[in-house]
């Protein structure tokens, strides 16, 4: 997959504005957000926002995750009867095609274990895993929001640890050694590193590749990837430098 990562938020708010037009595949899903939009906002969140980012609108086709801000009875109301809980406390629907993943804001994770705390929609910046997954997109307002510098890591390679804490550590470690197989990320930030250093030691290699295979469609991971990227993270010996991560190939979407 070819990369074309947005210069700014100005190239990026026109990418999400054509995913999200009504003229577009995605008409059934824009429609059915109609109602939440009518009563309060919708935000396009993670990984939707970060590879529309990476690689333009055409290049993607995996799940959608969204927020809701507004009035959690109204949130409920019309979610109850259109989707189905998922393990995270939101809902699962799938519409034209697309599975969709919606949550109220408050009902996210990080705010409801007390991991972030919750001032208004922009906290959630600091909920995600990755710092490439801290960026939002309003639907109402058509309007970007991220951190100063994201597009300039997103250009370099360069990627962070946002939220220590996480309900699957495991899960999170695999998401980042995907990241350097599949999204060009080859700078690993000190974070990035200590979060690794702490949970390879606790799993084996076939116990990684084996849970990459249950999890996703697609398998980018192999022996001698996990032990090139553990060999780089034990090098630092603690000093947690950026690691410079020598990239091995290109693929598709880490969540096709």
């Amino acid at each position: 997959m070819t990369v074309s990562v947005a210069k700014n938020k100005t190239e990026l708010k026109k990418r999400m504005q054509r995913f999200f037009s009504v003229d577009s595949p995605r008409k059934e899903a824009v429609e059915m957000l109609s109602p939440l939009l009518d009563k309060g906002d919708v935000l396009a969140f993670g990984g939707v926002v970060r590879d529309i980012a990476l690689y333009g609108v055409k290049s993607f086709s995996s799940d959608l995750d969204l927020i809701f801000v507004g009035s959690r009875d109204h949130f409920l109301n019309e979610l109850q009867k259109k989707g189905i809980k998922n393990k995270f406390g939101g809902y699962r629907l799938k519409v034209g095609g697309w599975d969709i993943d919606i949550w109220h804001i408050q009902d996210t994770w990080a705010f409801k274990h007390r991991k972030a705390t919750y001032k208004n929609e922009l906290s959630l910046l600091e909920t995600t895993i990755m710092s490439w997954d801290s960026v939002l997109y309003s639907l109402s307002k058509k309007r970007v929001y991220c951190h100063k510098g994201y597009f300039d890591d997103l250009s370099k390679g360069y990627l962070d640890l946002v939220l220590f804490d996480n309900p699957n550590k495991f899960g999170a470690m695999i998401r980042i050694m995907r990241c350097f197989v599949l999204k060009e990320a080859t700078v690993f930030s000190p974070k990035i590193i200590e979060f690794l250093n702490q949970n390879l030691c606790n799993h084996s290699i076939d116990e990684i590749l084996d849970s990459e295979k249950k999890s996703y469609h697609d398998t980018y991971l192999n022996r001698d990837i996990c032990l090139y990227i553990a060999n780089v993270i034990s090098e630092n010996e603690g000093s947690f430098l950026p690691a410079y991560l020598q990239r091995y190939n290109t693929t598709m979407d880490m969540f096709s």
